[in-house]
């Protein structure tokens, strides 16, 4: 049986990527979508179709590729989390030899803890709220001057219950960087709260993935 692992598709757009190609059975959970195959080509070119979206051809859980993906590069990675609460951490901490490239995490729950420990400006706090672009960015560098890691994860957002219009429950921003790139980017989760947290923490582990695959500087 050939396996691959998927994240941010949906069971009906994987059917419409894959079309013509047919897979024995697939598993839905928290982690995304597991697709079975019985024979090796038609893996191979569901791959090819799905390589986007696809972080492991075997079962291995997205801390364990970031693990062989940091080890591999032997970097260094930290987090600053808000929403999360130290998830992302705990899960990356959940892997074997992690000390190797784990050094530490900030749980800033509290505004007054992302201002004293990440050095937040509380003028970026007031104008824009804790859960923005603008305070995951600043999380972000004051990680990476706390840490001087060579990667780093930065969540902000409401997990629930609660929210407003313009900020809903499961709104997130979420930002990494690795030596040479540093990236931002929104979400919506449409769950419940620890659902919404879980979600942020895979997501998160699964756009450091995308960045680190794309840093020139290995």
């Amino acid at each position: 049986m050939y396996l691959l692992r998927t994240i941010e598709l949906t069971i009906e757009t994987i059917k419409e990527q894959l079309s013509t190609l047919s897979f024995h059975k697939y598993h839905q959970s928290l982690e995304g979508i597991d697709l079975y195959f019985q024979d090796q080509n038609t893996w191979q070119n569901a791959y090819e179709r799905l390589k986007p979206w696809v972080y492991a051809t075997e079962m291995k859980t997205m801390e364990e590729v970031i693990g062989q993906l940091l080890r591999k590069r032997q970097w260094t990675i930290a987090t600053a989390e808000s929403c999360t609460a130290g998830l992302i951490s705990a899960r990356l901490a959940n892997v074997p030899g992690s000390s190797q490239y784990l050094l530490g995490s900030i749980v800033a729950y509290s505004n007054e803890i992302k201002k004293q420990l990440l050095k937040v400006p509380e003028q970026t706090l007031k104008n824009h709220g804790a859960v923005s672009e603008k305070t995951c960015y600043a999380m972000l560098k004051g990680l990476q001057q706390c840490f001087k890691s060579h990667c780093g994860i930065a969540v902000t957002g409401i997990a629930g219950p609660g929210g407003t219009k313009n900020k809903p429950q499961g709104l997130t921003f979420i930002g990494v960087y690795c030596p040479k790139q540093l990236k931002i980017q929104r979400f919506v989760f449409p769950y419940s709260r620890n659902e919404n947290r879980w979600f942020s923490s895979q997501y998160a582990l699964n756009l450091l993935r995308k960045l680190v695959l794309d840093d020139e500087t290995f």
